[in-house]
C-alpha cells in the first residue's frame, strides 16, 4: 500500500463539487479529479514520476484555501482509493472509507512567525512551495513528521478551550451539551408530556410565524405545534422562539424523530432516505425561512446525519461543533 497527498481545487474536483464537507458521507463514493499524468515525488526541480495510485492506497486530501482555487479548508479528509478512470481531463478516483478530520487545518494555521514559517513537515513544506495543483506521492521517510502535524493540529478542541471563545447560543450547547444529546436520542424515541411553559412557547411562535408552518405555510391552528429545537432541559432559557419551529403536527413528530432536518449553511431541508419515496419526499431540498439560532439548528442537523449514515447503529450520536 502507498500513501498519497491529493492538492486539489475543492469545487472543481471534489465529489458533488463539496470542498467543505459536513459530514464524511458527503464524500463517500464519490470521485476526486487529479493531473491525468498520475502522482509524482515531492521534489524541487524537474517533475518526477511516482507509482499510480492503485485501489487500496491511502488517500489525504487538501482543498485548495485560496478564494481563486476552491476556498477549501486545507487538509480536510483521509480516505482509501477504489477504482480511477480516466474522466476528460482528469483521472478520476473514487474515495472509499472517508474519515473526515475533526478539525480541518491550512496552511494559514501551520505558517505563523513564531514556527518561522515552516509547517514542520518536509512534504507539507513541499507542497507550499509548489502551489499548483498535484497528487504527491507520501514517501516512507515523511509520513512520521507529516504524521505528527496532523495528529496535532486535526485533533478536536477542548472543550475548556472552546467554551473561553464560545458566547451566546454556542456556549449554551457547551455548557449542556451532554443533556442536549441525550434528550435529542429519548425524543426521537419517545412520546413527550405537556409541560409548563409550552403554551407561551407556542403563543410565541404563533406570533412569529405569522400562525403558519415554517415548512407547509399550513395555517390551520389546530393542526400547528411549537416545536423545540434542542430539547428543553429544565431552563425556560430553552423556551426561547430561538430555539423553536412552528411546525405541523405530523412534521414536529418527524422531526423530533430525526426524519428530517434543516442545514442552517444553506438553511435547505434534508429528508430521510426512507421518506424520499413518500409525500415527504417533496419536502427534500426545498428553502426555509425561518429565525431560529443556526448554532441550535446546526446540532440537530449533525444528529440528523450522524443517522443517516449509520442505520445500523441507530443510537450513535456525534459530538456538537
Amino acid at each position: 500500500m502507498n500513501r498519497y497527498f491529493l492538492k486539489v481545487n475543492g469545487e472543481l474536483h471534489c465529489p458533488g463539487g463539496i470542498c467543505r464537507p459536513d459530514h464524511a458521507a458527503q464524500w463517500e463514493g464519490g470521485e476526486v479529479l487529479l493531473p491525468p499524468s498520475g502522482p509524482v515525488l515531492p521534489r524541487s526541480g524537474k517533475r518526477q514520476p511516482a507509482p499510480a495510485i492503485q485501489p487500496g492506497d491511502e488517500l489525504w486530501v487538501w482543498t485548495h484555501e485560496d478564494d481563486n482555487y476552491g476556498r477549501g479548508w486545507g487538509l480536510t479528509a483521509k480516505g482509501t482509493a477504489g477504482p480511477s478512470r480516466i474522466n476528460g481531463d482528469h483521472l478520476a478516483v473514487q474515495l472509499l472509507h472517508v474519515e473526515r478530520l475533526p478539525r480541518p487545518f491550512g496552511f494559514r494555521d501551520l505558517l505563523t512567525t513564531d514556527n518561522g514559517k515552516k509547517t514542520g513537515s518536509r512534504l507539507l513544506d513541499h507542497v507550499h512551495a509548489y502551489r499548483q495543483l498535484e497528487s504527491y506521492l507520501i514517501e516512507d521517510a515523511d509520513y512520521d513528521e507529516f504524521r505528527r502535524v496532523v495528529d496535532e493540529r486535526s485533533t478536536p478542541l477542548p472543550d475548556a478551550v472552546r467554551f473561553a471563545y464560545a458566547s451566546g447560543w454556542e456556549r449554551e450547547i457547551l455548557t449542556h451539551k451532554q443533556s442536549l444529546l441525550d434528550g435529542l436520542q429519548n425524543r426521537r424515541l419517545a412520546m413527550q408530556k405537556a409541560r409548563d411553559g409550552q403554551q407561551a412557547f407556542r403563543a410565541d411562535l404563533m406570533r412569529l410565524y405569522r400562525g403558519q408552518c415554517v415548512l407547509t405555510r399550513c395555517a390551520v391552528p389546530e393542526a400547528l405545534e411549537a416545536a423545540h429545537i434542542m430539547p428543553h432541559t429544565g431552563d425556560p432559557l430553552w423556551d426561547s422562539p430561538e430555539n423553536g419551529l412552528l411546525l405541523r403536527r405530523d412534521l414536529h413528530s418527524l422531526f423530533d424523530a430525526m426524519l428530517w432536518s434543516i442545514n442552517p449553511k444553506d438553511n435547505t431541508v434534508h429528508v430521510a432516505e426512507r421518506l424520499k419515496a413518500t409525500l415527504y419526499g417533496k419536502l427534500h431540498g426545498r428553502t426555509v425561512m425561518h429565525q431560529a439560532a443556526p448554532a441550535l439548528l446546526n446540532v440537530h442537523f449533525r444528529q440528523f446525519q450522524a443517522l443517516a449514515v449509520n442505520q445500523d447503529s441507530p443510537s450513535r450520536k456525534v459530538d456538537v461543533p
